[in-house]
């Protein structure tokens, strides 16, 4: 996809020419980040889950984790 644009780029080719490469590296950049969102988001779930598993309230562990990123 870099190469492609690059090429087109190399031989002096408009911008028309070389936006597919643009929209679709934007494309793939976008859905990553989506996806390591929905990953942290899966992560967070799973560790209030196993909180609540321990007999801990998620609520005050929240709350310590906050302590403890401000007192950092």
């Amino acid at each position: 996809m870099c190469i492609s644009a690059y090429s087109h780029y190399a031989i002096k080719d408009g911008l028309d020419k070389m936006t597919s490469e643009f929209i679709f590296g934007m494309l793939l950049a976008c859905r990553f980040i989506v996806r390591l969102q929905v990953q942290a988001r899966e992560n967070s779930v799973e560790q209030c889950v196993q909180r609540i598993e321990n007999g801990e309230t998620v609520t005050d562990s929240i709350a310590e984790e906050f302590a403890d990123k401000k007192t950092d």
